[in-house]
């Protein structure tokens, strides 16, 4: 049995807490979290709580996310069952993208969008727009805030961008195309082939 006087502050806590606290950490950096799972029985019980594995920081993993899925499976399906935005992200594009299954890639970009992940309301934002649902894809763009200020617009641009053009070395030039990002709500989207399989590939009129 543990001796409470040998307990550190973070230990001493009440478990809710101390589980807020290391799911702070769990948010910049996972490398850190990490490292509190070799601290005391304690504290790596905590570590594991399904608040951490929400708030994890997959930012770094989202950057490559057809690596990601392969190589960090048990993580990855942590991380869903706890509803962490990124990760959904991350399905998101595995299922569209690769083993072509749209409604449930759809549905996981949906709901890292909700979870307020950027890259994803951007990416949603866009998909709806090219697959006719004109009203919802506008709805998440606008979110973006990009009638006031394009800077959210642009970081998603370029972190998509790096995902696009680093897997699929030949995709259709409008999704490297900034002005593509910003479309006119009021107009007809493009014609467009994605090089990620078959899943969009040329679009009827969608007007």
């Amino acid at each position: 049995m543990e001796n409470p006087s040998n307990f550190s502050l973070l230990e001493s806590l009440p478990r809710d807490l101390r589980v807020e606290i290391l799911s702070r950490v769990a948010s910049s950096s996972r490398e850190d979290i990490r490292n509190c799972l070799t601290l005391s029985k304690r504290i790596s019980t905590s570590v594991v709580d399904d608040q951490v594995f929400k708030r994890l920081n997959l930012r770094p993993q989202a950057m490559i996310p057809l690596v990601t899925y392969e190589g960090y499976y048990q993580l990855m399906e942590k991380c869903l069952k706890s509803g962490n935005p990124v990760a959904h992200y991350i399905e998101g594009i595995k299922l569209y993208f690769v083993q072509e299954s749209t409604t449930m890639g759809l549905f996981h970009l949906q709901k890292s969008a909700e979870g307020l992940y950027d890259n994803a309301t951007y990416l949603y934002g866009i998909l709806m727009l090219f697959t006719g649902n004109r009203v919802e894809g506008k709805t998440f763009l606008r979110s973006l805030g990009w009638e006031t200020s394009k800077r959210r617009g642009d970081r998603c641009w370029r972190q998509n961008k790096v995902f696009i053009t680093v897997s699929y070395p030949d995709p259709d030039p409008a999704l490297t195309d900034p002005t593509f990002y910003y479309p006119d709500p009021d107009s007809t989207p493009p014609d467009i082939r994605i090089g990620f399989g078959s899943n969009l590939g040329s679009n009827p009129d969608l007007g």
